[in-house]
């Protein structure tokens, strides 16, 4: 199943909706962070008034999410005339596996718009060798998306923990949104990782996002770009920053991640 039809969910009754994950979209023992993160977007998108955009969302990942169905749960907290607050429960067997807090707003004033973020250096997407997907050795998701990694490599015991990449859904979408790009800011693998010689299981426990614009315009060779950085790590937990950049070059998405290090 691709992406969209995977994070789509169908209503249940009022706030509540149901949504099926197929087993080719794990991360380890569940299903991967970007994909419940779409569902539950669509979910709470559904409960705001048009008009009302996602501009943050934070996620804790209370326990693996196992293919199959599962419900999501919508309590509007607040709606005012330029933002609306809700929460999001992912349930599978009673359990809540994924909690969400989201903030919608409107278009405000811009005329103290600025964006300091420039897409780092790198090599073009067409000069760098996609990364192959090895059944068994990546996380089964992969499949699904096109690495072409130009900073860091995961295990490969390297000075920094950075991992910058190139990177593309292979199905993609025809109108790519804030589904998407929610996908895409966790794909990538922590950087924390780059620095570790030999494979070393970790787990994001919480992710907080911001969305800084709207989805650019499809076109060209439809590839974003990403660069994870981390500058601190404690006793096994690793802070992460995520920066998202458009196939326009223009920063999207800027997400803050919690990375434990299981061993």
């Amino acid at each position: 199943m691709s992406f969209r039809s995977c994070s789509t969910p169908e209503p249940l009754g009022p706030g509540r909706y149901g949504v099926t994950f197929d087993d080719t979209w794990l991360q380890g023992p569940g299903v991967y962070g970007g994909l419940t993160a779409a569902a539950m977007y669509r979910a709470a998108q559904r409960e705001v008034p048009d008009g009302l955009r996602l501009r943050s969302m934070s996620l804790q990942y209370l326990l693996p999410v196992a293919p199959g169905s599962a419900t999501l749960e919508v309590d509007v907290d607040r709606t005012g005339s330029g933002s609306a607050f809700l929460v999001v429960r992912l349930r599978q067997g009673g359990a809540v596996a994924v909690h969400a807090l989201s903030t919608f707003g409107r278009a405000r004033t811009t005329d103290l718009d600025e964006d300091l973020v420039a897409r780092p250096a790198a090599p073009p997407p067409d000069r760098v060798p996609a990364m192959p997907y090895v059944a068994g050795m990546m996380p089964v998701f992969t499949q699904h998306v096109e690495f072409r990694i130009t900073d860091g490599v995961p295990f490969s015991g390297g000075p920094t923990a950075r991992i910058a990449t190139w990177l593309r859904f292979r199905e993609p979408a025809s109108d790519p949104g804030i589904a998407e790009m929610l996908g895409l800011l966790d794909a990538p693998p922590p950087a924390i990782l780059a620095r570790t010689a030999g494979f070393r299981p970790s787990s994001t426990v919480s992710f907080h996002v911001h969305l800084l614009r709207e989805p650019p315009a499809p076109g060209g060779d439809g590839f974003w770009f990403s660069d994870l950085t981390s500058r601190v790590t404690s006793e096994g937990w690793s802070d992460e920053q995520i920066e998202l950049f458009g196939p326009d070059g223009r920063a999207v998405a800027i997400g803050r991640q919690l990375v434990a290090v299981l061993r």
